[in-house]
């Protein structure tokens, strides 16, 4: 859900408390802003949003399973999703909601290099 732009602040509470669990991609949207709260609050049937839409059910409960024990605990590790290794600046991992959930290294690492050229010129 978070894409290059913010990938700065994301780098920058690598060391918050709780989890370093920031990056999280809901690989059909492509990260579309708001597209996911659906998905986080198991909302799905609403109509003008993910109603009927295939898997919509499934991905719901597993996002919502993960916010909710990430909330209660500062860790989304939950039987809804595989282990969910804490965010490093060099392994980047990333949960990726999908069919399958899985965790993925640098997803989008073309694009991150090229908003850190962009960024860091004067």
């Amino acid at each position: 859900m978070f894409s290059a732009p913010t990938a700065p602040a994301s780098r920058k509470n690598t060391n918050v408390q709780a989890r370093k669990t920031a990056r999280i991609w809901l690989r059909r949207t492509s990260s579309s802003v708001g597209l996911y709260l659906p998905f986080v609050f198991d909302t799905t049937e609403v109509p003008l949003s993910t109603k009927g839409a295939d898997g919509a059910p499934e991905l719901a409960a597993a996002m919502s399973a993960t916010w909710a024990q990430f909330a209660r605990t500062g860790k989304p590790d939950n039987p809804a999703i595989p282990a969910w290794p804490a965010y490093t600046t060099a392994e980047r991992a990333t949960m990726v909601f999908d069919t399958r959930c899985r965790v993925v290294n640098d997803p989008g690492r073309e694009a991150r290099l090229l908003w850190s050229r962009v960024a860091t010129r004067a």
